[in-house]
């Protein structure tokens, strides 16, 4: 069974900034809101949270530390057995002599006449009255489900917002202190993460922010890179000033050097709820999102993807069997939504509009193709001009 440390991926000796630096990493890596309801993920997160309750907290850390001192001790060896005691010598005991005695006893039948039957009912009354009170007033047994299923939403839903007073520049030119821009949104957790993204050689700063319990793109993200410094300043340090390099509001997820930006209410809420999903896809894990490579200090489109762009197709063919249901209210159970997310998807892993429209009316059998595939196209566009017009890009043209 992994130790607290090992599921940290720290030392034994690390210090409380390693193992919350730790904690900040790994939460954000296996946060529920971050893994489409990935139930490994979801158990991950949960013991590294585990792991850092006790680990952070100095009294349950040293306990903690005790416990795995005793546990790793070898096992002492079994009491060798003792020598058969000598025996006593048995002195010589006087006979026991039985003594006879006659008793005579007398049975005394109470006298119940004379009992106080008023004061004993004020007794038995006042007995019964504490009891009820007692009852309806008293402690209460402690309710061990209801216990657990309090510390289960506290583990899903953490306050992450640990933050330092590093100063970053935003696009507008001001500069501000981390602690200032995560004073900005109040009820979301706010994580503070260092690493080389892009491969230039120099960590970039990636401040995420999330809403626990809300859409996944109600979050939004920030990366800054190290702006250009006096040559006296230390760059290898952290107290360098960073600037805006890449911002995005809907979701953003990291691996290495590949970046995936999810979608916005403009996709997610088309014509139907958030939660409305339509089952049967046969490529249920095919992500639909707009794929990024970090690259030498730029970003760019990820390269496409011919697996990606078959499941895609796949998908919408299997939509295309289903038709389109009629919209009730204004909505319907999630088809329309799916189309949009999966040509969108398309586009960007090609961006070719012609190739995206033409899979998009081939696969589509409602009467309302035209409008749908109009409000396609204009969210590509937007998404278009929200992406490329970050720092990262350069305002390049794409479309």
């Amino acid at each position: 069974m992994l130790t607290y440390y090992q599921i940290l991926s720290i030392p034994e000796t690390a210090s409380l900034k390693e193992i919350k630096s730790a904690f900040r990493k790994l939460s954000l890596r296996y946060h529920p809101d971050r893994n489409d309801g990935d139930k490994t993920a979801e158990t991950k997160f949960r013991e590294v949270l585990e792991a850092y309750k006790v680990l952070s907290d100095l009294d349950k850390k040293a306990w903690y530390d005790r416990q795995l001192f005793y546990k790793r001790q070898p096992p002492q060896p079994a009491p060798q057995p003792q020598s058969q005691p000598r025996p006593q010598p048995i002195y010589q005991q006087p006979p026991f002599r039985k003594v006879h005695r006659r008793y005579t006893e007398e049975y005394v039948q109470p006298d119940f006449s004379r009992m106080p039957w008023r004061f004993m009912g004020f007794v038995t009354g006042g007995l019964l009255l504490f009891f009820v009170l007692l009852y309806n007033f008293g402690p209460k047994p402690r309710d061990i489900n209801q216990e657990l299923r309090d510390e289960e939403v506290r583990i899903e839903m953490p306050p992450i917002s640990t933050v330092s007073q590093q100063s970053v520049k935003l696009k507008d030119g001001t500069s501000i202190s981390l602690s200032g821009l995560a004073s900005r949104y109040p009820s979301a957790s706010v994580v503070e993460l260092y690493s080389d993204i892009d491969g230039d050689g120099a960590d970039e700063l990636h401040l995420s922010v999330t809403y626990p319990g809300r859409a996944l793109f109600t979050s939004r993200d920030y990366i800054f890179r190290r702006a250009e410094m006096p040559g006296e300043m230390d760059v290898d340090t952290k107290d360098a000033l960073y600037e805006e390099f890449f911002t995005y509001e809907n979701g953003l997820h990291i691996v290495g050097d590949n970046m995936r930006l999810y979608f916005g209410a403009d996709i997610e809420t088309y014509y139907s709820c958030n939660d409305c999903q339509v089952t049967g896809l046969p490529n249920p894990r095919m992500v639909p999102a707009i794929y990024l490579r970090a690259r030498n200090g730029r970003l760019r489109f990820a390269e496409t993807n011919a697996g990606r762009n078959r499941e895609i197709e796949e998908n919408l063919a299997y939509l295309n069997t289903r038709g389109v249901p009629d919209l009730a209210n204004g909505q319907d159970d999630g088809t329309r939504k799916e189309y949009i997310r999966q040509v969108v998807t398309y586009y960007f892993n090609n961006r070719a509009l012609p190739a995206a429209e033409t899979l998009f009316r081939g696969n589509y059998p409602g009467s309302d193709q035209d409008a749908v595939w109009k409000d396609a196209e204009e969210i590509i566009k937007t998404y278009v001009q929200k992406i490329t017009s970050n720092a990262a890009f350069g305002n390049m043209e794409v479309l």
